[in-house]
């Protein structure tokens, strides 16, 4: 269900802008300089994406999409929601990267956090649609920009544990999550999940690179841009998952967000 209109006591004073984080805290940095500290309450949740994607203007699908839709895009996103007050926070938005760009992401214990670009909490519209009422701050979209055909050095505490990319045309989604919910173990404790992700224009699988799938308190991961080159293979296709018409679109991954 999605919370109503905030008070104007949570409009002075949200609960959500704390500056203590209860759970363990994301240290982003881009080429060795930290570009924020974020954290949030014990049942919170954290994400970071890194995403690049490009699309094929030849293709069928793609003849009525804007230029701006068809890429290439590269968006770093960091941002939380608490689900005891419904507020979601942005700390970080970047677009603009080179290659040989590094970007890295620490797991701290709890502690000081930096404050947000914007706070906000659905609200559901009269036409049911929900959107986002914003409660303080901003954090716009950059105009899009981008590389060719993109490919991320995977490493965890400097130590190499492969490559990943799709080649010209498809998505690959690096997703960095704290969840309470996370653990199967200690559900209270919760996990750092780290999911490698993507896939090719064209083909229905999804791809996913086991090289790095957890991070604990004082682990750092680091994600290295890449041109064009080779990659590590992908994980087989489990046997149980049902293949998908490779010829259809690849729908597995959202487009990127405006």
């Amino acid at each position: 269900m999605i919370a109503p209109h905030p008070t104007p006591a949570e409009i002075r004073y949200p609960p959500a802008m704390r500056d203590v984080s209860e759970s363990p805290r994301f240290q982003v940095s881009v080429n060795g300089v930290v570009q924020t500290t974020c954290g949030t309450g014990r049942l919170g949740t954290l994400m970071i994406l890194l995403t690049w994607g490009a699309r094929d203007a030849d293709a069928p699908e793609h003849a009525r999409c804007e230029a701006a839709d068809l890429g290439p895009w590269l968006h770093l996103d960091v941002g939380g929601h608490e689900p005891a007050t419904d507020m979601s926070r942005t700390w970080l938005r970047m677009d603009a990267f080179e290659l040989g760009d590094v970007i890295a992401v620490r797991v701290l214990e709890p502690g000081p956090i930096d404050a947000p670009l914007a706070t906000f909490r659905l609200r559901e519209g009269p036409s049911g649609v929900a959107y986002r009422r914003v409660v303080r701050g901003d954090a716009p979209r950059a105009e899009r920009t981008g590389l060719d055909e993109v490919r991320f050095d995977v490493r965890s505490d400097g130590e190499r544990r492969g490559t990943i990319g799709v080649g010209r045309f498809g998505v690959v989604v690096i997703t960095i999550e704290w969840s309470p919910l996370a653990g199967e173990d200690g559900a209270e404790e919760g996990a750092v999940v780290v999911a490698l992700g993507g896939n090719i224009e064209g083909h229905g699988d999804p791809r996913r690179w086991p090289l790095l799938e957890r991070l604990a308190c004082g682990q750092e991961a680091s994600f290295e841009i890449l041109g064009p080159g080779p990659s590590d293979p992908p994980a087989p296709r489990d046997e149980d998952q049902p293949a998908q018409n490779e010829k259809s679109p690849a729908k597995d991954v959202p487009p990127p967000g405006p």
